[in-house]
């Protein structure tokens, strides 16, 4: 349907679908897509391939954003993202084998401050977070985490630099 104000308008029963060696968007302003889910898949090797291309003569680069609205106040633990990752394991079964979440750690105004959890898949299939970064009890502070339990082993390929140490106890 095309109207007289310039919206097209077309409505499918089950399926649209767009067959071309290239389908070309050009919008001014954006594409929106409302739906639960949205899948780009391949059957070629080292494919698919998602790209964010700035192509402008400055400095800043393209940005991929998750924003959580919910549309009320923001509280402690919400999640702002989630990034999973999942593969075949040797029965074939889908396994999440990591994952990167960023939540609300601190959600009162002026206050604000985040948590960031690198979480892999450890020993039996269970998620366990590997580095934690963290928001800490005064401004310009993260603490950090390492390691998931008493038999992790955290390894430094060359030396550790400890700049202040006052207050905090020393590593031997």
């Amino acid at each position: 349907i095309a109207s007289a104000d310039g919206h097209l308008e077309v409505n499918a029963g089950t399926t649209l679908d767009m067959t071309a060696p290239t389908v070309d968007i050009n919008a001014s302003t954006a594409v929106t897509m409302t739906t639960p889910s949205f899948i780009v898949d391949s059957a070629t090797e080292d494919q698919p391939v998602m790209q964010l291309k700035n192509t402008s003569n400055d400095v800043s680069g393209p940005e991929l954003r998750f924003v959580m609205d919910k549309g009320a106040a923001g509280a402690a633990n919400d999640s702002a993202g989630l990034i999973t990752f999942y593969g075949d394991d040797a029965n074939q079964d889908q396994v999440k084998f990591g994952s990167i979440q960023v939540q609300v750690a601190t959600h009162t105004n002026g206050q604000e401050g985040g948590k960031m959890a690198l979480g892999v898949a450890n020993h039996d299939g269970g998620m366990g977070t590997g580095l934690l970064l963290e928001d800490g009890s005064a401004d310009n502070e993260i603490d950090v985490t390492l390691g998931l339990g008493a038999d992790s082993t955290v390894t430094f390929a060359g030396g550790m630099v400890m700049p202040s140490t006052t207050g905090k106890a020393k590593m031997t």
